[in-house]
């Protein structure tokens, strides 16, 4: 199922909804990172809502944030920057909480849930962690959260300071799990390890997939297939 939002910079945000082939009350909500998408064919996020789903782990929505969508073209780097071009953390952060928002107001049609009884999780990619970890509003709802290549630092321009982020994300009393590849070439190791520090009050782990890159596309230069497979497995045993 696909749903359309008003977004919050040139267009409107886009979410793909995976319900769960078992009944529970637990909702995954996948971010991207910068200027990815999610629910592509043949893409992580797609692989990982298919095993949620079937495994009856959860519910999964993927979201896909507001961009100039007559610019952004898959696969060229210049045309999906271009799609990004003037957009903010702020833009970014609302596109989320307007998802969360949608969520728990409609969560009884969505998936037959009582908003009471709703249990979120949610998976952050790469700048999508740093958001995760800015939701300090919405942590009531939140029992784990997953950072994937994520860190306190981001090409993002953002609105928030270092000491702030860590301060929202020190709210949080879940499970957090920062998920990194050893390879990662985009976000320094050291800055994931200071995000997942800034959860202070959580119950953190930390899994280091070695040989993988930033987007755990690839596994010492190569294998995709494997390196998604290792993403995958890794953030449903969390779940």
């Amino acid at each position: 199922m696909e749903i359309f939002l008003k977004g919050n910079f040139k267009s409107f945000t886009k979410l793909v909804v995976y319900p769960s082939e078992q009944k529970t009350s637990k909702v995954l909500i996948n971010i991207h990172g910068l200027y990815g998408l999610s629910g592509d064919a043949g893409s992580k996020s797609r692989k990982l809502a298919k095993e949620v789903s079937q495994k009856g782990l959860a519910h999964v929505v993927l979201l896909n944030t507001s961009r100039d969508w007559n610019v952004y073209e898959d696969g060229n780097w210049k045309n999906m920057k271009k799609a990004f071009s003037g957009k903010t953390f702020k833009h970014e952060l609302q596109d989320v909480r307007d998802v969360i928002d949608l969520i728990l107001d409609q969560s009884q049609d969505l998936f037959g849930i009582k908003k009471e009884k709703l249990v979120l999780s949610v998976v952050g990619n790469s700048l999508g962690g740093t958001l995760a970890s800015c939701l300090d509003d919405y942590f009531k709802y939140i029992d784990k959260i997953i950072l994937a290549g994520s860190g306190t630092r981001t090409v993002f321009p953002s609105e928030l300071t270092e000491k702030k982020i860590l301060n929202k994300a020190s709210k949080f009393k879940g499970k957090v799990m920062l998920l990194q590849g050893s390879k990662d070439d985009v976000v320094p190791l050291e800055a994931g390890d200071t995000l997942l520090a800034g959860f202070r009050n959580a119950k953190t782990v930390k899994h280091t997939i070695k040989g993988a890159n930033h987007n755990f596309s690839k596994i010492d230069g190569k294998n995709k297939r494997k390196a998604y497979k290792v993403y995958v497995d890794s953030v449903v045993k969390f779940l």
